[in-house]
This record gives C-alpha cells, structure tokens and sequence, in this order.
C-alpha cells in the first residue's frame, strides 16, 4: 500500500506560494534542564518570523489524508525526504541575510537554510495529523562549532526524538531521527529558545 506521508509530500508540491517575511530575534538564555516541559502560552507574535509561518496557514493538520496516531515510521519518511534538500542560504533563496520560509517556500526552492528544513519538517509532521503538542522547533548553538542551527524535536508517547540536518552544506543522506536524551542534547548543543504554535519559551 502506497505510504500516505509520501502522498501528502508529492501533494504539496503541486499547491506552491510564496510570501514576505519579518525580521525578529530573541537572546540567549542558560542550557535547558527539562526539555519535556510543557510549552508556556507565550504569544508567538514576539517570534515575528515564525508568527509569519503560523498565519500563512501552511501548519494545518491534515485529518482527511492521515491516521491520527504518530508513528515512527512518519518520522523517519519526513526525515528521509527531507535530506534530499539542498543547503541554500537565505541570501541565495530570498536576497536577505535571515527569512524563516514556510513550507512550500522551501519545496519551490528544493532546499533551504537549517530553520527553513526543520520548519518543512514541522509542516509535513502536522500534514500527518500530529499534534502541535507534540512538535517543538529549537534554536540552538553547536558546541563543537559554536554556530546557531535549528532543530526539530518530537514526542511520541512522550518520548523525544531529534530530527536534525547540517548546519551548513553537508551529506544529509544518513542522518535520521535519534532519541533525544538529556546527556546527548546537553552535551551537542547550547540551548537557546524553542517554540511551536502555541508559543515559545527561554526554559
């Protein structure tokens, strides 16, 4: 039988716009103790980027194509697809230095930066009818590097998982979503801030 998730990835390639973005940022804060916390109600728009991405209406759940249940299968075929992308600079795709796309945006350039990938990530998971719950994106600093990345990282049955790809251009073609521990996120990465539809949080 013919995997829905990829029906629902070859789908939105067909539909595709584009958009303005807004810029925005927020500072650093000391390396996060419980990343299973729940999301503080945080209003998105003082994350004016992905404010921008939440009302293009691109992060709809998509029940008429999906079981509602998150599998892992799902993770692993968004991350599959998603290393097929190319590593593409704001600069190159949009002209400026820092623009979060939203999904199609990054289907219409095949590729885009760390933020743009996982927010595709993001996109196609709620496609697959996952909770917003369930999905965080997080900005980070790599500690071996010291350079800013963005990650996905989502929960089933309250277990994380890490979907993450290159900071910069790089073979993605093996990497594939880990169990998110606490002494392997601690020890890869400084956290920063992470957010989803709900909001966003320093903690």
């Amino acid at each position: 039988m013919k995997n829905l998730l990829s029906v629902a990835i070859a789908a939105l390639s067909i539909s595709l716009l584009s958009s303005t973005a807004m810029a925005g940022s927020v500072p650093a804060s000391p390396p996060v103790r419980n990343f299973l916390s729940e999301m503080p109600t945080q209003d998105v728009k003082f994350l004016p980027k992905w404010a921008r991405v939440v009302e293009s209406g691109e992060l709809e759940t998509g029940i008429d194509l999906f079981l509602p249940t998150p599998k892992f299968s799902d993770l692993e075929n968004v991350q599959k697809a998603a290393n097929k992308f190319k590593y593409k600079s704001d600069q190159e795709n949009y002209g400026i230095k820092d623009y979060w796309a939203s999904p199609r945006e990054t289907q219409i350039n095949y590729g885009g930066d760390c933020e743009d990938i996982a927010i595709w990530k993001y996109g196609m998971l709620k496609r697959a009818a996952w909770k917003k719950q369930d999905l965080t994106m997080w900005i980070v600093k790599v500690k071996e590097t010291g350079m800013q990345h963005a990650i996905l990282i989502a929960k089933i049955d309250n277990k994380p998982w890490l979907l993450n790809s290159p900071a910069f251009d790089g073979d993605a073609s093996s990497v594939m979503p880990i169990e998110a521990t606490s002494e392997y996120m601690n020890a890869t990465f400084e956290f920063m801030y992470r957010f989803n539809e709900i909001g966003w949080s320093t903690k």
